[in-house]
C-alpha cells in the first residue's frame, strides 16, 4: 500500500483515530510519544526510539539508502488483537505518527525508510518488525510495506518451539490452538494424558537453571534430596488463570455477556506486609508495603466450589509471573492457546461448556491426589548424617555460588553486541545523565535545586498532598531507554493508593507540584529513585520517566 503525501489533506485523514495526547514539539521531539487507539479503548500506544538511549542519533539511521530508522512500539493488548488498536492501518499510523517524530528529530539524517519494533507490556523482545518505505525512487512521499518479519527470539515463538516437545493433535478441538494437544485433552476429560502432559513441563522446570539452584540451595538446608514434583498437576494454574481471564475478555460478541443464571461474583484481597527497616544503631530507615492487591472472579456456578477453593488475589496477572518463576516454556504456551479459546469461541458453545465442566472435573481429581499425597516425589531414603554446623557452611557457599552464577547469567543475558566497531554500550547511569542533560532544555520542563525534572500537563484544581497524606493516582512509568516499569496509568482505570512516605523521593517532590486533577511528567535521576538497585524491570543507576495523574489526596 502506497499513501502520496496529498493524501493528508483529504478529510479522511483528520478525523484518523490516532491522537497525539501529549504536546507536540517543535523542534525537538520529548519521548514517550504517546498515542491513543483506532478503535476507541482506553489502550494506549507509546513511541520511543528503538536505541541504548532516544538520545543516541543512531536510531535515526545513517544515510538514505543504508539503514532505516529504528522506532519502539508498545502496547498492551495480547499480540492476536492487536490489529484492532491500529484499525488494521499501519500505513495511517506511519504517516499520522512516526513521519513527524522522524521529520522534527531526523531532518539532518533523511531516513527514507523505517523499521518498526513492535512490543507488548514489558517485554524484553520485539514481537515483530516491520519495514517501511518512506520516499520512493523520485523522491515522493510514500508509505509502503517492504517486510514484515517475526522475532524467533521472542517468548511465544520459544513456546511454540517447545509445543513441538509437548505434542500436538490434529483434527480434534482446540488442536489449532498452543498447546492445543493440552487442551484438547482437557476437552476429553483424559486424565492420563494431561499427567503424561504434565511430566513433560515438569522436566523442562526441572532442567531450568535457576530452579536447579534452587533446588541443590533447599536440599542442602533440609538435608534431603530435592527434586520437581514428578506428578505434579498444573491444572490449578490454568483454571485460575482461566477464571481470572474469563469475566473481562471472553464474550460472544461486543456487549454479550458469557454469565448466565446463577453467575456470582467472587472477590479476593491480600494485604502486602508492612516492613520496617532499620540501621545498625536501629534508627528507622522507613519502611514498605502495607497496600492492598486483589481480583473479582465473575464465575457461572459450575466454577463456583473450585473458585471458592482455589482462586486467589493474584489472579490471572498472577499465574503469569507463576509461570515465568517455574521458566517452563511448555506451560506459557498453555496460557497462550487459553487466551486463543477465549478469544476466538462462542462462551455458550457446546465445546466450551464441555471443556469448561472437564476442567474443573479434572481440577479438583488432581487436588484429591495432591491432598492424598500421590503428587509427591520424594528422593532418595536414606541421607549421609551430616551435621548442623557442616550444613550451615554447605549452605553458606552454596549460597554464594547460586549468587555468582545468576550474576553470570544475567550478565550474559543482558550483554548487547556493539552496533558499530568500537563502540561499547553506555550504562544506564551514563545514558540518563545524557538524557537529562539534553531534556532540560526543552519547553516548559523544570528543573529543581534536588535534580528532579518536570513538566506540569494540567496544575488540578484541588489540594496538594503533604509528607503525611495518602494519594491515589494513575501512573505510567518507562526507564530513560523507553523499557515500560510501571503500567498502571494505561491499564482498567485501576488506580494505585500509597502514602507519600512510602514513595521514591522523585515522586514526593513531584506530586507536590500539582493539586487534585492535575497532571505531571517527571524525569527522576537514579539519586531521587533506586539509585544503584536493581528493582524488579527498574535496571541500577537508571534514570525514569513517569507521567502521574493526581486523582486524589486522602
Amino acid at each position: 500500500m502506497k499513501i502520496a503525501t496529498n493524501l493528508l489533506l483529504q478529510p479522511l485523514c483528520l478525523s484518523f483515530a490516532f491522537a497525539l495526547l501529549s504536546s507536540p514539539a517543535t523542534a525537538a521531539v520529548t519521548f514517550p510519544q504517546v498515542y491513543a487507539a483506532a478503535d476507541g479503548s482506553h489502550e494506549r500506544i507509546t513511541v520511543m526510539p528503538e536505541s541504548r538511549h532516544p538520545r543516541s542519533r543512531d536510531w535515526c539511521g545513517n544515510g538514505p539508502r543504508i539503514n532505516p530508522a529504528k522506532m519502539k512500539i508498545g502496547y498492551t493488548v495480547q499480540h492476536d488483537k492487536r490489529d484492532a488498536i491500529f484499525g488494521s492501518n499501519y500505513e495511517q499510523f506511519v504517516e499520522d505518527a512516526i513521519r513527524p517524530i522522524l521529520a522534527a528529530s531526523c531532518a539532518d539524517k533523511a531516513p527514507r525508510m523505517v523499521s518498526l519494533y513492535f512490543y507488548r507490556g514489558d517485554d524484553f523482545e520485539h514481537y515483530d518488525i516491520m519495514r517501511y518505505q518512506l520516499v520512493d525512487d523520485a523522491g515522493q512521499n510514500v508509505v509502503e510495506l517492504l517486510a514484515s518479519t517475526r522475532n524467533e527470539s521472542h517468548p511465544l515463538f520459544k513456546s511454540a518451539a517447545a509445543m513441538e516437545g509437548l505434542g500436538s493433535c490434529e483434527g480434534e478441538t482446540f488442536c489449532e490452538l498452543f498447546g492445543g494437544i493440552y487442551l484438547n485433552a482437557i476437552f476429553r476429560g483424559d486424565n492420563e494424558l494431561v499427567s503424561q502432559l504434565d511430566r513433560q513441563i515438569s522436566e523442562e522446570v526441572a532442567n531450568d537453571p535457576s530452579i536447579a539452584d534452587l533446588n541443590k540451595f533447599t536440599s542442602i538446608i533440609t538435608g534431603e534430596q530435592q527434586g520437581v514434583l514428578a506428578d505434579q498437576s498444573y491444572l490449578k494454574l490454568l483454571a485460575v488463570y482461566y477464571m481470572g481471564q474469563y469475566s473481562s475478555d471472553f464474550s460472544s460478541s461486543p456487549g454479550e455477556s458469557c454469565l448466565r443464571p446463577g453467575a456470582r461474583s467472587i472477590t479476593r484481597k491480600e494485604t502486602v506486609p508492612v516492613i520496617h527497616y532499620e540501621d545498625m544503631r536501629g534508627i528507622s530507615q522507613g519502611s514498605t508495603g502495607g497496600w492492598e492487591y486483589g481480583q473479582v472472579y465473575l464465575v457461572n456456578k459450575e466454577f463456583i466450589p473450585l473458585c471458592d477453593k482455589i482462586c486467589g488475589a493474584g489472579g490471572s496477572s498472577g499465574v503469569e509471573f507463576a509461570s515465568h518463576g517455574l521458566g517452563s516454556y511448555k506451560l506459557r504456551g498453555v496460557l497462550v492457546g487459553l487466551q486463543q479459546l477465549i478469544s476466538r469461541n462462542k462462551c455458550d458453545s457446546p465445546e466450551v461448556r464441555q471443556f469448561e465442566n472437564n476442567l474443573v472435573t479434572l481440577t479438583f481429581q488432581s487436588l484429591a491426589r495432591e491432598a492424598q499425597g500421590t503428587e509427591i516425589f520424594t528422593g532418595p531414603q536414606e541421607q549421609p548424617t551430616v551435621s548442623a554446623r557442616d550444613r550451615i557452611m554447605a549452605a553458606q557457599s552454596e549460597f554464594e555460588a547460586m549468587e555468582q552464577r545468576d550474576s553470570e547469567r544475567r550478565i550474559a543475558a543482558a550483554r548487547v553486541a556493539p552496533e558499530q566497531p568500537g563502540q561499547a554500550s553506555k550504562t544506564y547511569r551514563e545514558a540518563g545523565a545524557e538524557f537529562l542533560a539534553a531534556n532540560r532544555s526543552n519547553a516548559g520542563v523544570v528543573v529543581s535545586g534536588s535534580g528532579l525534572q518536570y513538566l506540569v500537563l494540567a496544575p488540578g484544581n484541588g489540594r496538594r498532598p503533604t509528607a503525611n497524606d495518602t494519594v491515589k493516582v494513575h501512573e505510567f512509568g518507562t526507564m530513560s531507554d523507553g523499557t515500560v516499569v510501571d503500567e498502571n496509568f494505561r491499564c482498567c482505570d485501576k488506580a494505585l493508593t500509597i502514602g507519600m512516605s512510602q514513595i521514591i523521593p522523585g515522586w514526593a517532590e513531584g506530586l507536590k507540584q500539582i493539586g487534585e486533577g492535575g497532571k505531571i511528567r517527571l524525569f527522576i535521576p537514579p539519586e531521587l529513585a533506586y539509585g544503584d538497585r536493581e528493582t524488579g524491570a527498574i535496571k541500577a543507576g537508571a534514570t525514569l520517566i513517569y507521567e502521574i495523574e493526581l486523582l486524589e489526596v486522602l
